[in-house]
């Protein structure tokens, strides 16, 4: 929270800022979270952290569309989300290459 206040504080003019306080890691997670979104809005960060989050399922978004009528779930684990490694480094690594 220390860190995060550090950084609001300076958004704010001078004194009309008052420090956040969290009850708990939880709560303080989500407004680390929240004010993520806020700050990096329109950078393209908002993709990686919905691929991230949506392993916990606290963060789980579901993001639904209508096209053409119909609704369709933007969101699922599908393998078109994931980056491939390099090939040299599944050689080096011995690591498995993401499916896509």
């Amino acid at each position: 929270m220390k860190d995060l206040n550090t950084l609001l504080r300076s958004r704010w003019v001078t004194g009309t800022y008052a420090d956040m306080t969290a009850t708990d890691g939880a709560d303080a997670l989500l407004k680390v979270l929240r004010e993520r979104r806020k700050e990096l809005i329109f950078r393209g960060r908002r993709w990686t952290d919905l691929r991230r989050l949506n392993k916990d399922p606290r963060f789980a978004k579901t993001i639904v569309r209508k096209i053409n009528g119909a609704l369709i779930n933007c969101y699922q684990v599908i393998p078109v989300m994931y980056f491939l490694f390099r090939m040299m480094k599944i050689e080096l690594s011995g690591i498995e290459q993401n499916v896509r």
